[in-house]
């Protein structure tokens, strides 16, 4: 899967080299995409702030989830249930794929600690047990920040 600056995601048969299905309804840049694990789903987050979480079997978006500021970086929970997303506000947030239709920040977890852009995030691979932030601060003020999931 793929995001990019004409507002769309694509799903790739790597195959063929080509892709099998566009998704277009984003109104913004898309600067970041990941897929779940064992499913067949994927996010893609958007610079407008939304994030929409699609189902691969029907080609929908199966529930969006907004904040305020652009989407900078994505990371699935290892069981799926959740994913992060870090955004330009400073701030990384948690929210639940059970959340259908449209989510707004004001019901999902956030983690502060950075003085810059989140700019990058990943989950531990092996238990899923620590999520990595990182910001776009530069010298000593660039920040990495693991928190416990």
């Amino acid at each position: 899967v793929s995001g990019s600056s004409d507002k769309t995601s694509k799903l790739w048969d790597t195959r063929k080299k080509d892709a099998v299905m566009t998704f277009r309804d984003s109104q913004a840049d898309i600067s970041s995409v990941d897929f779940m694990a064992g499913a067949n789903a994927f996010i893609s987050g958007s610079e407008d702030g939304v994030t929409r979480l699609y189902d691969l079997r029907t080609y929908k978006t199966m529930a969006s989830y907004i904040a305020d500021t652009a989407v900078t970086s994505l990371g699935f929970s290892k069981t799926g249930r959740y994913f992060f997303a870090g955004y330009d506000d400073e701030v990384a947030r948690v929210w639940s794929t059970l959340d259908t239709g449209e989510t707004q920040d004001t019901s999902c977890q956030q983690l502060s600690g950075h003085s810059n852009r989140v700019s990058c995030l990943g989950v531990e691979p092996e238990e899923g047990k620590a999520l990595c932030t990182g910001d776009w601060g530069t010298g000593q003020s660039a920040k990495l920040v693991i928190w416990s999931t």
